[in-house]
């Protein structure tokens, strides 16, 4: 990857799994890994051949210790025993896409916005109603 002699043009990452308060990943032997850390052996210092590439951290882990109490799950097509009740918390539902990460300014017209910019546009012009590109 440093060479990128296969010329990718973007990196998609995806994190499933445990996690704890701090950004960490819980390891299959119980220890914890630094998502940070994870991130940023793809930083422009670290792997140059990617300096000017979109490069997309998806992360599905829990970030704290809050057991939601917000409002009940329903369960659908699951053989869960009645007796459990699952709570999700005020922010179920949201998928919040930073430009930049933590600490860090972001340049005016950046890569993610102008790809973003660009893919809705061609989209809107070609009929597609804005609530169709989202959903």
């Amino acid at each position: 990857l440093h060479k990128n002699t296969n010329k990718y043009d973007g990196l998609i990452i995806i994190i499933c799994g445990h996690g704890r308060k701090g950004n960490m990943l819980v390891t299959s032997d119980g220890n914890s890994l630094s998502i940070d850390k994870i991130r940023k052996t793809f930083n422009c210092h670290e792997m140059e051949s990617f300096k000017d590439f979109p490069k997309i951290f998806i992360v599905d882990v829990c970030r704290g210790e809050s057991v939601p109490t917000a409002h009940k799950i329903t369960m659908r097509g699951t053989n869960i025993n009645q007796d459990i009740s699952l709570y999700g918390h005020s922010d179920d539902g949201f998928l919040t896409i930073w430009s930049t990460t933590r600490g860090h300014q972001v340049a005016d017209f950046s890569l993610l916005s102008n790809c973003m910019t660009k893919v809705i546009k061609s989209k809107y012009k070609s009929g597609y109603p804005l609530k169709k590109i989202y959903s």
